[in-house]
């Protein structure tokens, strides 16, 4: 017997919804944006299954809120500003011991002696997602919304790294050392229609303009590098945090992802 494995349709009917609602909320000038994306008001007395988001949120018990960070349409196209400098020597070496990636790393910092050393990183751990960054050695941690993915936490870890440096005097010279793979390939598409990618390429576009340069490398996690380790031991210690200290929207990618986990949970 063939079987196709479609989820049942209640299910799907609430993630196509939940896709809709949360694409809808990245365009607030669009006519149906008040109607689609905002809560019913208490003194209208409209039927749930006349209204998408009261019949959404009725159907998971749970507040449909969807604060996407909106994407940023440049008046200069994106192919004018400079290509991020990233390095990925480490990826070439053999992974049959950390001494050889922490004395490949040490190279790459003798060579460039005069240069400001930054780290950052992200993580989600006990279902809360942080992350941390260092200049010089001043860490800086923060907790953020819970529906951010690794990837988003690890793109917001290098932002607000990148835009703490635009307060620094101009003229500097910095590396920032990241176990990110995936956010640094990211920064090399042009063409991203990520805003969180965007709004990073533009930081970098500004601290050009100041002549400040960055060199971003990756690193191996866990490989015992101790200003690494800080890093990611800071964001660790920012679960603990009882607040969101850092509420910066989140990427549409991760409010589909977590309303399609409700809708899972929920026996949908």
């Amino acid at each position: 017997m063939h079987r196709s494995f479609n989820p049942p349709l209640p299910f799907r009917r609430l993630i196509l919804t939940s896709n809709f609602m949360s694409s809808v909320s990245q365009f607030p000038h669009l006519p149906i944006y008040n109607s689609i994306s905002l809560p019913v008001p208490n003194h209208l007395s409209i039927p749930s299954n006349k209204h998408i988001h009261l019949q959404f949120e009725l159907s998971l018990n749970k507040s449909f809120r969807a604060p996407s960070l909106l994407p940023i349409h440049l008046s200069s196209p994106p192919w004018t500003f400079n290509q991020p400098s990233i390095r990925f020597d480490s990826t070439k070496i053999s992974p049959s011991s950390n001494t050889s990636y922490i004395r490949h790393i040490r190279c790459i910092l003798d060579e460039n002696p005069n240069h400001t050393l930054c780290f950052s990183d992200g993580s989600k751990s006990k279902q809360k997602s942080v992350y941390a960054y260092s200049i010089n050695g001043s860490l800086v941690s923060h907790h953020i919304r819970n529906k951010a993915s690794v990837f988003t936490a690890e793109l917001m870890a290098i932002f607000s790294c990148l835009s703490h440096l635009t307060l620094l005097p101009p003229h500097g010279r910095f590396l920032l050392l990241t176990d990110s793979f995936s956010s640094l390939h990211s920064l090399s598409n042009r063409l991203s229609t990520n805003p969180r990618i965007q709004r990073i390429r533009l930081t970098l576009h500004s601290l050009h303009s100041i002549d400040s340069r960055i060199t971003f490398i990756w690193i191996p996690g866990h490989i015992g590098f101790p200003e690494h380790d800080a890093v990611d031991k800071a964001a660790k210690q920012a679960t603990f945090l009882p607040k969101i200290t850092d509420y910066t929207r989140l990427h549409i990618a991760d409010l589909k992802n977590h309303y399609r986990s409700l809708s899972s949970n929920n026996g949908i």
